[in-house]
């Protein structure tokens, strides 16, 4: 069968998608956690991502739905590849060109898709696409809420093809920049190079303007100090035992060297060594390229995998700032490095290195008046020197000078929209100020930072709406799908029993059938803010859906159930009051016990099930355990029993 819509630019699709390399494996690791996402997004039984070869489409992170290989001219994905838009098809056996399609006439019997393109380049047609699929038609599509959120997840899975690509032509790069090819780059620089001589202690006799520059300092301010000084701290026993074995072997040396500066950020410099006498004393010589650019970019590349790489839905903004933080020190050793994130107009420190986090968030975060807040104020660069008596933040700034400090760089944190996120901060112990390459480094380590905290608030968003319950705010069916796993696993590993009960508003259909949906919303939101009330901040409330709730309480025994119990039954005895009415439902209630070591979520929850029919037989608003006589064979158990 051929192929129908081939894009003009198939060659370089096909190159740039054979340069990710994701046919040979890592892709489902790529993409997992999107396509979970996307089936409960658009409740759906499928989602895949389809990468699609010159022959081949290959499904992978797929969910209902078998992964592998299979025709590409039969792939419904092609013709998203082709269009460079998401294609929707409420019902492909009304759409002449999948009616017959094996998909739809045989297994899995596709009757409902939707496809997202994922662009690596813009200038290239889309290498992949998202995909959600059912087997049942869909007139009308989605709604316009859930094909906005699998936009937004297309453009996560965008971002992480994005961040492949830099590591594997960042890991090229290196490949290519070793032996024979890094020697001829040194050699054409040589002429603008940093030129040192080095005695037999490794003091530094002579150095040029270049290597000056390349430290920003003055020739003679080298002149006398030991080449160690100006060596970056945990490399000096290495650098010493190279340098040595140079001057007592006669070798050549190179490699890269770590130097400090006259302000103590970290130089790269590729160096060449090589033993001379001069004068009939040994020496050494040393040539110096400049590789700072090199090595910040590295760092920041750095920055932005390592944090794009801590995202999932239950990550913590501290998780996201920690390698920026890590990675900060590690360009300036000396320096106190503070990330501060806002919440609600205040700001919040989640990650602090080198410094007591304490008595700088007293002096960024807690005065109405402080430099973090002229940040905010003004969405510029703070920068500043003489903490000791500075005329405007004395009392703010006392505590960063008293720690050893005595310069502050306070910088926005902005993310791709240019929405501020938060502050960076570096204390230093030496009074100076940043170049202004340094500064816009410093500022893209900041933007990394903003964007995946912008990234990270967008999973979370689409992590609540998938499990949260959207009128009581409760916890939903997908939530208990996860909570209820863990909490036996956590009663296993504790030797600790884990209790479910499952509560059914007695009469709430009458109430709704002679009130209405609005008093019987009204009277859901306030069994939901009272059964709250009554358990643990660790406990689970959730709304299975109607008028049926679930608590999931971690080392609770048949005694402390009855407790609950009680206390649930003696809060509903209160009226609730929904405008002029005054609305009253009692909670019939079954519980189920799981020992340590029971992990069976589906038999507790139908256990527990069974116990709340016995409930409802035995009178209604009362409670019954799972496993008693009266549980186990009540008049009308089960779901084809009486409801409400």
């Amino acid at each position: 069968m051929a192929i129908q819509g081939i894009p003009g630019d198939e060659g370089a699709r096909l190159a740039l998608l054979e340069e990710l390399r994701l046919l040979e494996g890592g892709a489902d690791r790529l993409f997992e956690g999107l396509t979970a996402l996307a089936r409960s997004v658009a409740g759906c039984e499928h989602a895949f991502v389809s990468l699609v070869g010159a022959d081949q489409q290959h499904l992978v992170a797929s969910l209902g739905i078998a992964g592998g290989a299979s025709s590409r001219a039969q792939s419904f994905c092609t013709h998203v590849i082709d269009a460079r838009a998401p294609l929707v098809i409420e019902d492909t056996l009304a759409d002449p060109r999948f009616c017959d399609n094996p998909a739809v006439t045989g297994a899995p019997h596709l009757r409902f898709y939707v496809g997202l393109p994922l662009v690596l380049d813009v200038t290239v047609s889309p290498l992949a696409t998202l995909c959600v699929s059912d087997t049942a038609p869909r007139p009308g599509g989605l709604s316009d809420e859930a094909m906005a959120q699998l936009r937004l997840i297309a453009r996560l899975a965008e971002e992480r093809l994005r961040t492949r690509r830099s590591a594997l032509r960042a890991a090229r790069l290196q490949e290519t920049l070793t032996g024979r090819d890094r020697m001829l780059e040194v050699i054409q620089r040589l002429s603008g190079a940093g030129f040192m001589v080095l005695d037999a202690a490794l003091v530094i006799r002579e150095c040029n303007a270049a290597m000056a520059t390349l430290l920003e300092c003055e020739p003679a301010s080298l002149a006398g100090e030991s080449v160690l000084t100006i060596t970056h701290a945990p490399l000096r026993a290495r650098a010493e035992a190279t340098l040595q074995g140079v001057l007592r072997g006669g070798i050549r040396a190179r490699g890269e060297w770590a130097m400090l500066d006259a302000s103590g950020a970290i130089r790269g410099a590729e160096v060449r060594v090589e033993r001379l006498v001069l004068e009939g004393a040994p020496c050494l010589v040393c040539v110096a390229g400049d590789s700072t650019a090199a090595r910040r970019s590295a760092l920041l590349n750095a920055a932005e995998t390592r944090t794009l790489s801590a995202l999932g839905a239950q990550a913590s903004a501290a998780e996201v700032a920690a390698p920026v933080v890590d990675l900060l020190r590690e360009h300036r050793p000396g320096a106190g490095v503070v990330f501060s994130v806002l919440r609600e107009g205040a700001l919040e420190v989640v990650a602090a290195r080198g410094v007591d986090a304490h008595a700088l968030t007293t002096a960024l975060c807690a005065a109405s008046d402080t430099p973090a807040r002229e940040v905010l104020l003004h969405d510029a660069p703070v920068l500043l020197l003489g903490l000791d008596d500075h005329p405007r933040w004395p009392q703010a700034l006392h505590p960063v000078f008293e720690a050893g400090f005595c310069a502050l760089w306070c910088l926005p944190v902005h993310d791709e929209d240019r929405t501020m996120r938060g502050v960076l901060t570096l204390a230093l112990p030496g009074g100076v100020l940043p170049a202004t390459r340094e500064l816009g480094f410093l500022e893209a380590m900041a933007a990394a930072a903003g964007t995946a905290l912008a990234r990270l608030e967008l999973l979370q968003a689409l992590d609540q709406r998938a499990h949260q319950d959207s009128l009581t705010g409760l916890g939903n069916r997908h939530m208990l799908r996860d909570a209820l796993p863990q909490a036996l696993y956590r009663g296993a590993r504790e030797a600790s029993p884990t209790a479910l009960m499952l509560l059914d508003l007695d009469r709430f259909k009458q109430i709704n059938d002679t009130h209405g949906h609005a008093a019987g919303d009204a009277l859901l939101v306030e069994v939901a803010r009272r059964l709250r009330a009554v358990v643990r901040e660790r406990d689970h409330v959730v709304r299975l859906g109607g008028d049926e709730f679930v608590l999931v309480l971690q080392g609770c025994d048949r005694a402390l159930c009855e407790w609950v119990a009680r206390r649930i039954a003696a809060r509903f005895e209160e009226a609730v009051a929904v405008g002029a009415l005054s609305l009253r439902s009692r909670p019939s209630i079954g519980i189920a016990l799981a020992e340590p070591g029971d992990v069976d979520a589906e038999a507790l929850l139908a256990a527990a099930d069974r116990a709340m029919y016995a409930a409802k037989a035995a009178g209604r608003g009362t409670h019954r355990f799972a496993g008693d006589a009266s549980a186990e064979h009540p008049a009308s158990a089960g779901r084809g029993g009486p409801g409400g």
